[in-house]
């Protein structure tokens, strides 16, 4: 079986594909899959969607993958307006944890969803 062919497969089974999958597929068009490889339009679409879908993933793991290599963290937004910490940890790399999460929040929340299952369970 042709690396073609077994790419051609794994698309149209909506199975994970890897960038040599998708280069020996990157010049197919909707009408080569009818008529060259017996596919009906729907099928046809669906395996041109999947391409897209799998270029769009292989593409971001690969962007992923390369910042990942630099070391580098993605900085995490603060939860509050008043929070003038940077949601790390002492010693740790910048950006590399969530921030914290206001005690008194967390407490309002957690007495919120307790009153809704008790009346819930009253029911």
């Amino acid at each position: 079986m042709t690396i073609e062919k077994a790419a051609l497969q794994k698309a149209r089974a909506e199975g994970a594909m890897t960038s040599e999958d998708l280069s020996s597929l990157s010049g197919t068009s909707i009408g080569t899959l009818i008529v060259d490889h017996d596919l009906n339009f729907e099928e046809a679409k669906g395996v041109m969607i999947w391409l897209q879908h799998e270029g769009q993933r292989v593409r971001a793991q690969k962007q992923f993958d390369e910042y990942d290599k630099k070391g580098s963290t993605i900085e995490s937004p603060k939860l509050n307006a008043n929070d003038k910490s940077s949601g790390t940890g002492e010693g740790e790399k910048k950006g590399s944890t969530y921030p914290a999460i206001d005690e008194s929040l967390l407490r309002l929340v957690e007495a919120r969803v307790i009153k809704r299952l008790r009346a819930s369970s009253k029911k």
